[in-house]
């Protein structure tokens, strides 16, 4: 089953809406929660659910077993996120964050599900449905350690949420308590028993069970469900693996994903191209200072492994270690960067590698190049520099030197490794301008820097416009400058999701080959990043680096010092002056043009402002 339509209706029979609600005079209930209904002293919440039909797995997770067998359950489960039901336990069992297997409500109290039925006589591809609700009864609170700790070991421990932390855990439009506690909330699910439902079929679902970046998810959820469930009801979101996260022994225990969700959605089904279930959708970790979220599922492996042998016998500062792919079926190594102060030796062993680095941040991520060179943006006024490679078996960091730092409009620099392995492959570039709605994979450190040891990220989208210049633009040929004309690629956009960490990261298409080069977002006027608008810098218009790369000719660089007027502005985001000579007419009438506009503008301003004087002049006071 390859279609995405084909796997979000398989994902509905699965997908849930969950409601929890009861009474609360004082208002109380829905702090942190990002919406929530408050009617005559009742307060109603909701969260998305896994409804797991009996008899759908092949091998049903112990922890279920346990569950059903405690309560005598012969019906159905659904599992959700336990903040949905939290605010509704009596004050005995919502502080605990122990496994409860018979937690209570508080008196009238209840949860319910929705559960998306078909008309009878309806086709198999759903055109009709009869939603409908089916009262549930808390059955269990599991904590999913695997995935908790997974979410510790990748902020860096119990002191990676504090209040002078910069992460925390919940949507943005929710006012949340940080530390440890709010990450174990977050990976803690509630189990719900129902009545069977009828069905027409027999249901059946495989797991996924191979978790590789770049791989494409369906997330299927309520987003703000019950504010209106007709609407809301079993919405769809795709998009991919952006990294894999471990804890200990149990592999692949948490994702962070490539995909947009809205509150509500956390405790949907997450399923891969191949309608196989993934995991679950769970609250997503935010950023305080810019609200950037990295959504996260938590696995079917960690679920499985709840309350069983997965982490018992662990040590209990378990270490991160991150599972998957850990490399990216590009052919490369994955690089990041790390500077102090300014360094200006240069080395004179041409054996050593090369790579290229990029200015912004204190850590940013770099491509190995042609003959080991890493393309980055430059990083001027540094000392000490490191460079963290990360090989299919392990991550180490070793030392680098400054050979070249561009003086020109292409803000990019020339490092040299002191050591490469022999194990190290070059990345391969396209010089030919990318068509815009190129399908584009952005991999680099944003967010989560490099010294969190998480691996790169994957985020996905396509070429969204492309800047070209018809000005000649170099190229160095056996030493010897040389200039081509035509329509050269000089800036490239894309709608990958890029953030504050990313610069320097490769731009490749759907074959691995190296397109660009991230350098900046867009922001807005308050300094607000703009993630899914994004700036690099195409391969042609580094090719002298590459050129250097294989001749070690430090002369080759020079063109790229060179002033040039045209990619100036292209990179200071200014209007680009004229690429023609125009005769005085032309000017003088785009002049006028631009004369004629401005005079309209002032004298709409200047007529707003007499309209405003009149208005404080009749209108009183308390308007």
């Amino acid at each position: 089953m390859e279609s995405l339509p084909d796997v979000a209706q398989f994902a509905r029979n699965f997908s849930v809406l969950v409601r929890s609600q009861g009474p609360d005079p004082k208002g109380l209930k829905m702090r942190n929660h990002a919406f929530h209904l408050h009617q005559t002293g009742s307060t109603t919440l909701s969260a998305s659910g896994i409804l797991l039909p009996d008899g759908c797995l092949s091998d049903r997770p112990p922890i279920f077993d346990s569950v059903c067998g405690i309560h005598r359950h012969s019906g159905d489960l659904v599992i959700t996120p336990a903040s949905v039901v939290e605010p509704f336990l009596t004050a005995e069992y919502r502080t605990k964050t122990a496994q409860e297997f018979s937690p209570k409500l508080i008196p009238a109290a209840r949860i319910d599900v929705l559960i998306e039925g078909k008309e009878e006589g309806t086709s198999s591809n759903g055109a009709a449905t009869i939603p409908h609700w089916r009262n549930c009864k808390l059955m269990a609170l599991v904590d999913v350690t695997a995935s908790s700790v997974a979410l510790l070991s990748l902020l860096g421990g119990d002191s990676g949420l504090q209040e002078s932390s910069a992460w925390e855990v919940g949507w943005s439009l929710a006012a949340r308590e940080g530390g440890t506690q709010m990450v174990k909330s977050a990976s803690r699910i509630a189990i719900l028993g129902i009545p069977k439902v009828e069905l027409k079929n027999m249901l059946h679902v495989d797991i996924s069970e191979a978790h590789q970046r770049g791989d494409i998810l369906l997330v299927m959820g309520s987003p703000f469900g019950i504010l209106s469930p007709s609407h809301f009801l079993n919405s769809i979101s795709s998009g991919v693996v952006a990294n894999c996260c471990s804890a200990g022994s149990v592999k692949n225990s948490l994702l962070l994903a490539d995909i947009r969700c809205l509150p509500g959605m956390e405790g949907g089904p997450v399923f891969d191209r191949h309608a196989c279930l993934v995991g679950m959708l769970t609250s997503p970790l935010r950023q305080k200072t810019s609200n950037a979220e990295i959504q996260l599922v938590i696995t079917w492996n960690a679920i499985a492994t709840a309350w069983g042998n997965g982490l018992q016998n662990e040590p209990q500062n378990v270490q991160q270690e991150v599972a998957g792919s850990r490399r990216w079926d590009l052919g490369i190594w994955n690089c990041s960067v790390s500077f102090s102060e300014q360094e200006e030796k240069i080395s004179e062993d041409k054996r050593q590698r090369l790579f290229l680095s990029a200015s912004g941040s204190s850590s940013v991520y770099g491509d190995i190049a042609h003959d080991a060179s890493l393309l980055n943006q430059s990083h001027k006024n540094y000392r000490k520099i490191s460079v963290r490679l990360d090989n299919v078996e392990r991550q180490f960091w070793c030392d680098a030197s400054v050979v070249y730092v561009s003086n020109g409009p292409i803000d990019v620099a020339l490092l040299q490794l002191d050591y490469v392995p022999c194990q190290l492959c070059p990345i391969n570039p396209e010089f030919l301008c990318p068509s815009i709605g190129l399908p584009v994979h952005v991999i680099g450190h944003g967010l989560l820097g490099p010294r969190s040891d998480i691996w790169p990220s994957v985020s996905t989208g396509v070429v969204s416009h492309v800047v070209r210049v018809s000005e000649p633009l170099h190229i160095e040929k056996s030493g010897i400058v040389e200039t081509e004309k035509g329509s050269v690629p000089v800036m490239l956009q894309t709608t990958a999701a890029v953030h504050p960490g990313a610069s320097g990261g490769a731009v490749v298409d759907s074959d691995g080959h190296m397109i660009g080069l991230i350098t900046s977002n867009a922001k807005h006027g308050g300094g607000r990043t703009i993630p899914h608008l994004n700036f690099s810098i195409p391969c042609a218009a580094l090719l002298p680096v590459f050129r250097f790369s294989d001749d070690y000719d430090l002369s080759m660089l020079k063109v790229l010092d060179e002033p040039n007027d045209l990619l100036s502005s292209v990179w200071s985001l200014a209007p680009l002056p004229s690429q023609s000579n125009q005769s005085i007419s032309e000017k003088n009438d785009q002049e006028g043009k631009g004369s004629r506009f401005s005079k309209f503008l002032a004298e709409k301003h200047s007529g707003l402002e007499d309209l405003t004087s009149t208005i404080k002049e009749k209108l009183p006071s308390k308007l």
